[in-house]
């Protein structure tokens, strides 16, 4: 359910052209949606999760907005690659991200439960797009040990999408006592290290 937000006019013209109004509800421009969550992306393609979620947390809240995370970007194609960033940030540096009452379902601060919360917006990317091999990858990347098996598949299909990939099974064989394995993915993860991607050692596992 979309929430409605007032603006008075006063506000309108302190914020200019980021804000577009419709009725009684008040969005930011297009333009400016587009902005914030494409440099979102970027960093986090650089390895900095961290500025990449405070952006978008400066966006939704927005002053004098205020809003929820999930309605911060009205157009949904937006919205979900938002979610997607956020997710994603969780899962590769859990319990480090500045989430507060801003985040998809009140989404929360304890970094057990912005887990729980972004598994969920992984699985459901995984559910819509289930044959394409970088949705795969960040749905078994956030499963941890139970996803390990997924990787497996597309290791074995040469179809790994990235570096972040191969750390995962690194850690997925790491967890399972496959120490050759493990150095094995570490060796791939090297050779294909984009910025932000750590392949000295596997990430532990719960």
């Amino acid at each position: 359910m979309r929430a409605a937000f007032s603006w008075s006019l006063a506000g309108l013209l302190l914020f200019g052209g980021a804000a577009l109004a419709c009725g009684n509800e008040v969005y930011l421009s297009k333009k400016t949606q587009e902005a914030a969550v494409a440099k979102a992306e970027a960093q986090l393609a650089a390895g900095d999760a961290a500025s990449a979620v405070r952006g978008l947390m400066r966006a939704a809240h927005y002053p004098p907005m205020a809003r929820r995370f999930e309605f911060a970007f009205s157009r949904r194609p937006l919205r979900l690659r938002a979610w997607r960033v956020a997710a994603i940030a969780v899962v590769r540096t859990p319990g480090h991200q500045p989430f507060d009452h801003g985040l998809p379902d009140a989404a929360p601060v304890q970094p057990p439960r912005q887990l729980t919360w972004a598994r969920g917006v992984l699985a459901r990317e995984l559910a819509a797009r289930p044959d394409d091999p970088v949705v795969v990858a960040l749905d078994a990347e956030a499963r941890g040990a139970a996803g390990t098996d997924a990787l497996e598949d597309l290791a074995r299909r040469d179809l790994m999408p990235d570096a972040w990939a191969w750390r995962a099974l690194a850690a997925g064989r790491a967890h399972r006592g496959d120490a050759a394995g493990r150095d094995a993915a570490l060796t791939r993860c090297r050779a294909v290290a984009t910025p932000g991607v750590t392949c000295d050692d596997a990430p532990t596992l719960l």
